[in-house]
């Protein structure tokens, strides 16, 4: 269901409603599941044929500029994911002008950030080829000019997730994957179409800089299309940017933090048990843990709608949304998770041989189980934000650094590496139990209409 619109005397198009319909809800989370399981298997196909294209350093050096623009999103200070959710709210109260402060102070606040993103990986690359990094294959004028056009691309993107942001918080998930499924496409088949056309590369990066321009253009024209002139008059809001950036500080403390505990395991493993043994955990986890496809499609377009509820004040419907997607995630989830964990042994050996399969098997099951939890909570992490309190997801996780890496490290040196998946699994479901006890007793306070003082 489409934005609702009218026309004002002066022909100009009026924000005037939004859908939050649970066939809405379900419709574009299934869209963007499709879109994201599409450039996965294009990964899968393109990879293969940039590797042999374009040699291992070239590759390595392909693979870290994808790191680098991946991880500029999570250091946007959240301003993407603030953006639906205070675009969403601003479009429940049929409200055109803070749309446009909304939007004029996001788009500000990213590009700035996107700049200074830019020029600090510019200087930092800059100086590693120069004087750290060994290069035997590629000269040291095209690991710089590499280094410039991956920086080139950081204000594009985050500027890019913004504008997206702000028609996924009108669940226009139509538009926006209309142009996310060929730009992330472009991601994989750029450098392979470029290496077997035995483009340089940074010729290559230049092109995805290219891809990545014409996207946040589309978006822009997206944007004025939806909103229309009289929403996309945009404007900056000292006071807008404040409720942006507070909010944003938790969402990037949740992504900071978050990383830090995806990533922290690997290096335990390094330190504790064997570098080799990295890969017997790291494959088991990164097949399994692409069940989260699932619930990420969900949450991005559960975040606006519940965003739109909670300004609305339906706190009846809000409860019911939160509740029935958290029952029908969990009861598609469970049973993949199931398959997983029973196909295991056949699985791995078949895919990886026998030898690997032996070192991963139980590790891979006991993952099956952790990945679970970790899907469920993916939903009361969504409502939190969505209800203006994603500081108590971001406290949350900043007080299961510790104890999590302490637990793991012990587990580790007196079981191994199944006991590194063991306490992998033990946070996940203690997380996910513990957002979820966050999540009730904020349905509890809507309900009975304590939250008032606290809606943002």
């Amino acid at each position: 269901m489409a934005i609702g619109v009218s026309r004002s005397t002066n022909g100009r198009r009026v924000l005037t409603s939004l859908a939050t319909s649970g066939i809405t809800v379900t419709r574009n989370a299934l869209s963007n599941f499709v879109v994201q399981s599409f450039v996965a298997l294009l990964a899968i196909l393109c990879i293969p044929v940039t590797l042999h294209g374009l040699g291992a350093e070239r590759f390595g050096i392909l693979t870290l500029a994808w790191l680098v623009v991946g991880y500029s999103s999570v250091l946007d200070l959240g301003i993407a994911r603030a953006t639906a959710r205070f675009v969403s709210t601003a479009l429940a109260h049929g409200a055109t002008v803070p749309v446009g402060s909304v939007l004029g102070t996001a788009i500000t606040l990213s590009t700035s950030v996107g700049f200074l993103l830019g020029i600090g990986v510019a200087l930092l690359g800059a100086v590693l080829i120069q004087t750290v990094t060994v290069l035997r294959e590629v000269s040291a004028q095209d690991g710089l000019l590499s280094v410039i056009a991956t920086a080139s691309a950081i204000p594009i993107v985050v500027l890019g997730a913004t504008v997206r942001a702000s028609l996924e918080a009108g669940q226009r998930f139509g538009l926006v994957n209309a142009v996310a499924a060929p730009a992330n496409a472009s991601i994989y088949v750029v450098p392979a179409a470029g290496s077997l056309m035995g483009l340089p590369l940074p010729l290559i990066l230049a092109g995805l800089v290219l891809v990545r321009l014409c996207a946040l253009l589309a978006y822009f024209g997206l944007n004025r299309r939806t909103y229309g002139a009289a929403a996309t008059k945009y404007a900056f809001d000292l006071g807008v940017a404040r409720s942006l950036l507070r909010f944003g500080g938790w969402v990037v403390t949740t992504s900071v933090v978050g990383t830090i505990l995806a990533s922290a395991d690997r290096f335990v493993i390094a330190s504790l048990i064997s570098v080799a043994a990295v890969s017997y955990f790291s494959v088991p986890y990164d097949v399994v843990t692409r069940v989260w496809i699932l619930p990420g499609a969900l949450i991005a377009t559960l975040l606006p709608a519940l965003s739109a509820l909670r300004a609305q004040t339906d706190d009846e419907r809000l409860a019911f949304m939160y509740q029935r997607s958290l029952a029908a995630l969990s009861l598609i989830v469970l049973p993949i998770c199931v398959g997983l964990i029973l196909i295991a042994p056949i699985g791995l050996t078949v895919w990886l041989g026998g030898e690997f399969a032996s070192h991963s098997v139980s590790i891979f099951q006991i993952f099956g189980v952790g990945v679970f939890f970790g899907a469920v909570a993916h939903i009361p992490f969504a409502f939190l934000q969505a209800t203006g309190r994603p500081d108590l997801v971001g406290k949350l996780h900043l007080l299961e650094v510790v104890p999590y890496v302490a637990t793991m490290a012990l587990m580790s040196w007196l079981f191994g590496l199944v006991g590194t998946a063991a306490a992998w699994t033990l946070r996940a479901s203690v997380d996910a139990g513990l957002l979820l006890l966050l999540a009730h007793r904020r349905v509890a306070a809507h309900r009975l209409g304590l939250s008032s003082a606290s809606r943002a």
